[in-house]
């Protein structure tokens, strides 16, 4: 998986340490000689603003806070316009390609991303009441992560696109793992599940304080993603950049520039407001079909989705004639969204 390099180079600190400490020792020198604690209170308020930034940006790089925000920032790429090589960030729904996962822990099929991470408690004390003192930690001692090929279809252009990743590519992903398993200081046996997850991955099954976290993909959801884009044989195909993208100085934010190395995979909720945005700004409408149940006269197999845009008559995901595209639309916008067998969602 790829990861974000340190804004701040780790001799930085303890050069700042090695000025501020004789800046301290001239200031109470002076303040002893001469009775004056301005230079005091200014090499104390400097390095009190100094240390502030520097937790700031840490911070900032372990919660992805950074990253996130110079996605947010960076403007969707028209893939009809865009060129070969070029860096693209495009938002849409995804799908399987070829080979589909499955979660770690949970057993969700059909996942294009899966993450498993488990934490073992390190605290000074046994009870989980001290589990929100501070002092306890825990520790990370399993991570599991695996990504798959998947398609991809732009909501902006329609277009579908083929997202490639082997198995040593770097990948960016910003998604958030959900609490699945948690044993408490009353009850520390694990469960057979457990038990039986931890010996196939060679890990102690004994009665201990841990904690288990997974995140997914599942086909179906929407996603952004910024990557290199290449174009062969009119086949649009996203992969990970070969060099490090810059998110450069965010002064707004007071945040120095990290390098991300990788593919930038972001997962969307339905609610999320940049979904939102980067459908209404396209002047249409778009409809997400859950599932095809009207598809009795069809012999092939219908996708889990379709998207159409009424605006500019075309279709993607299932080719459908325009005529008919419009009268699915209108049953739909005139029975607010009660055709009979459809699933629909407008997004706008």
């Amino acid at each position: 998986m790829g990861d974000a390099r340190d804004p701040i180079p780790s001799p930085i600190p303890c050069l700042l340490l090695l000025l501020f400490l004789p800046a301290f020792a001239v200031s109470a020198f002076i303040l002893v000689a001469v009775h004056n604690a301005f230079t005091l209170a200014s090499v104390f308020l400097l390095s009190i603003l100094v240390l502030s930034f520097v937790i700031w940006n840490v911070y900032k790089l372990r919660s992805n806070g950074t990253l996130l925000l110079f996605l947010n920032r960076t403007p969707t790429t028209d893939l009809l316009t865009a060129k070969d090589g070029q860096i693209v960030k495009i938002t849409g729904c995804a799908s399987c390609a070829d080979l589909a996962l499955e979660s770690s822990y949970e057993k969700i099929e059909r996942c294009i991303y899966s993450s498993t991470l488990l934490y073992e408690y390190k605290g000074f004390g046994s009870k989980m009441s001290s589990a929100y003192n501070l002092c306890f930690w825990w520790n990370l001692i399993y991570v599991e992560r695996c990504i798959a090929d998947f398609y991809i279809t732009d909501i902006r252009s329609g277009a579908r696109v083929l997202v490639k990743v082997s198995s040593d590519s770097k990948i960016s992903p910003l998604v958030t793992e959900s609490l699945i398993v948690k044993t408490s200081s009353r009850k520390k046996e694990l469960s057979s599940t457990l038990k039986k997850w931890l010996e196939e991955r060679h890990l102690s099954s004994e009665s201990r304080l841990l904690c288990l976290k997974e995140g997914y993909i599942m086909e179906g959801s929407y996603l952004t993603v910024m990557g290199m884009l290449i174009r062969k044989s009119g086949v649009l195909t996203i992969v990970p950049p070969p060099e490090p993208i810059s998110t450069g100085c965010l002064l707004g934010k007071f945040l120095l520039p990290i390098d991300v190395n990788g593919l930038v995979l972001r997962y969307l909720y339905r609610d999320d407001s940049s979904l939102s945005s980067s459908v209404s700004n396209q002047g249409c409408w778009w409809i997400f079909f859950d599932a095809c149940t009207l598809c009795a006269p069809c012999t092939r197999t219908c996708p889990s989705y379709l998207i159409i845009n009424f605006e500019e008559e075309r279709t993607c995901g299932w080719s459908w004639s325009s005529p008919e595209a419009r009268r699915v639309g209108a049953c739909l916008l005139e029975s607010e969204l009660a055709c009979v067998g459809w699933r629909a969602r407008l997004l706008r």
